[in-house]
C-alpha cells in the first residue's frame, strides 16, 4: 500500500506519462523534487492504495486520473 516511506509509480491517464513520487513527511517534502507529504493533498488522495488500482480525483478544480503501477519502500 501507499504509505509513508514509499516510492509510487503512477501511470498518468490524462497524459500518458508515467509519474513517480516519494511520500514522507511535511518536514521532508520538496515537490520539485517529487518528494511529497502524507498530509499534502496529493498524499491524502494516494495514501492507502496499492498497484493496480485505478484513482479519479479532483485537486483544487484540477482532475486526477491514475492507474498505480508499483509501490517500493524507500530507504531512509
Amino acid at each position: 500500500y501507499i504509505s509513508f516511506g514509499t516510492r509510487v509509480k503512477l501511470k498518468n491517464k490524462i497524459s500518458k506519462r508515467l509519474e513517480e513520487y516519494i511520500i514522507l513527511g511535511p518536514w521532508e517534502s520538496e515537490p520539485s523534487k517529487q518528494i511529497i507529504s502524507y498530509l499534502s493533498p496529493l498524499g491524502i488522495e494516494l495514501c492507502n492504495h496499492k498497484a493496480g488500482e485505478n484513482l479519479q480525483f479532483t485537486i483544487n478544480e484540477r482532475a486526477y486520473d491514475y492507474l498505480v503501477d508499483s509501490i517500493d519502500k524507500v530507504d531512509l
